[in-house]
C-alpha cells in the first residue's frame, strides 16, 4: 500500500565509502524537496535526517538498505551545487582505514582556519575535490592538515 503523502525521492550517482573499507558504487535517493529550503535535498541533510538506514541501488542493480553509521564518505558524481558560503579552506584529510582525499573543506562562517572548520559541531564535512564534492563524516577523519593552493 502506497501513501498518497510519500514524496518519490530522485535517484543521484554516488559513491559510498564505508568504515570497513568497501567502496560502494551506485545511486542514493535524495527528496526533490529540502526540510527547511527550496530545492532538492542534501546529501548533508539526508545522512542528518532521523532515518537510520538508506536506500542505495548498487552498478549492478541491487538494492541495499545501508545503516548510516558505516557511512564514512559519499563522493557526489553530479547533482550538488556549490554553496554560496565565505569559507574555503584546502584541505589533505585521512580517514580511519587510510583513504584519503584532498580538496577544499567548504565552511558556513568565515574562518580559513583548518582547526575551526574540524572542530565546528557539525557531523558532515563538505569537501571540494577534482572528482566532485566528498561529503566526509567528522569522526571518521584521524589525520588532517592544511594546504596551500
Amino acid at each position: 500500500m502506497t501513501s498518497e503523502l510519500r514524496v518519490k525521492k530522485q535517484p543521484v550517482p554516488a559513491t559510498l565509502f564505508m568504515i570497513d573499507g568497501t567502496t560502494l558504487s551506485g545511486t542514493i535517493f535524495l527528496s526533490p524537496v529540502g526540510p527547511s529550503h527550496a530545492g532538492r535535498e542534501t546529501v548533508h541533510e539526508m545522512m542528518e535526517g532521523s532515518e537510520k538506514f538508506i536506500p542505495f541501488r548498487s552498478e549492478s542493480e541491487r538494492f541495499l538498505l545501508l545503516g548510516k553509521a558505516g557511512v564514512v564518505a559519499i563522493r557526489m558524481v553530479t547533482g550538488e551545487q556549490k554553496p554560496e558560503l565565505p569559507g574555503r579552506v584546502s584541505a589533505e584529510v585521512k580517514l580511519v582505514g587510510g583513504l584519503q582525499f584532498n580538496g577544499r573543506m567548504i565552511t558556513d562562517h568565515d574562518s580559513d582556519r583548518l582547526s575551526d572548520v574540524l572542530n565546528h559541531s557539525d557531523n558532515w564535512l563538505r569537501l571540494e575535490t577534482l572528482n566532485g564534492i566528498v561529503w566526509i563524516r567528522r569522526e571518521a577523519i584521524s589525520i588532517a592538515s592544511q594546504t596551500v593552493i
